[in-house]
């Protein structure tokens, strides 16, 4: 039996002001995140990977946390790089939905797990399988 349907979670406020923004291997585009009302201080990038995932598989990961960490801190102006302990410095800690999964899980508590309008629009039809969402997708896509 499939499990039973749930309404998707409310995604959290972006705070004002100076943040800390976390990328994780879910969402690894934020130049396009609703951050307008904040001032990205720092980026960081959190990579957790399946246990049983084969070293190719983590060397992509890893390669494609550098990418977006760089693009980030380039597209923000500030400094970016792999998360240590006291990274966010006290600081709020952003980051894009990721709602299951190993990202999900690693993801630190008390950050503000935010998404885009059309992750808005795309989330709710992403729960039966592609094909729900791919029919949606024109009309999401439409002004």
């Amino acid at each position: 039996m499939p499990p039973r349907e749930v309404p998707l979670a409310p995604a959290d406020p972006v705070p004002e002001g100076r943040i800390v923004l976390l990328l994780h291997l879910d969402d690894l585009t934020s130049e396009s995140l609703p951050l307008d009302a904040s001032q990205v201080a720092r980026v960081g990038g959190l990579i957790a990977s399946v246990e049983a995932a084969a070293e190719p598989v983590r060397a992509a990961d890893a390669a494609a946390m550098a990418d977006a960490v760089a693009r980030a801190g380039a597209h923000f102006g500030c400094p970016a790089g792999p998360v240590q302990d006291g990274w966010a410095g006290g600081l709020p800690v952003v980051t894009p939905w990721g709602p299951v999964g190993p990202s999900a899980e690693a993801l630190p508590a008390g950050c503000h797990r935010i998404r885009r309008d059309w992750d808005e629009r795309a989330w709710p039809l992403s729960n039966r399988g592609c094909s729900r969402l791919r029919s949606a997708i024109p009309k999401m896509r439409a002004p």
